[in-house]
């Protein structure tokens, strides 16, 4: 599947995820999760920007309940397939790839049908097929074949 299909398939898919009331796991004590909330909240899942996602160091994704996670995936799923960068000229697609690593089962993923599932075993295809150097410099070329083992075997 090329870039454009992946990326409409994924807004057709997960469409009919409604955007969440709360968006994190965490409880607003932390001033961090506030934050992250925050920035969730004005957000939709076609405005969601790499300023958003923010850096490896701070960032909403890793935070998402599960809700959230299914409503924003198919942005995400667009900034890993496009190649975005974030503020640090790092490559999103190796925090995609972090993100989904737990497989289908992850508790963020409960939501899931398995065409939603089909759909993220054809992302890491379409990474490996088209980035795999880019990944494999970076380190993380072990981390996509665990997480294409992983969502693969749940087809």
């Amino acid at each position: 599947m090329d870039r454009k299909n992946l990326i409409e398939n994924a807004d057709d898919l997960f469409g009919g995820f409604e955007k969440p009331i709360r968006c994190t796991i965490h409880d607003d004590d932390c001033p961090d999760c506030r934050g992250h909330e925050k920035t969730l909240k004005k957000a939709t899942r076609k405005t969601l920007s790499m300023d958003d996602v923010g850096t490896i160091a701070w960032g909403p994704v890793p935070s998402m309940n599960a809700p959230a996670m299914s409503y924003f995936l198919p942005r995400l799923i667009a900034l890993a397939v496009t190649k975005a960068i974030d503020r640090d000229g790092e490559p999103y697609m190796m925090r995609f790839l972090n993100t989904v690593l737990d497989g289908p089962d992850g508790e963020r993923f409960r939501l899931l049908g398995d065409e939603h599932k089909c759909l993220i075993f054809e992302v890491l295809l379409y990474l490996r097929a088209h980035y795999y150097g880019i990944i494999k410099e970076d380190g993380w070329d072990q981390e996509l074949a665990m997480a294409i083992n992983r969502w693969g075997s749940s087809k």
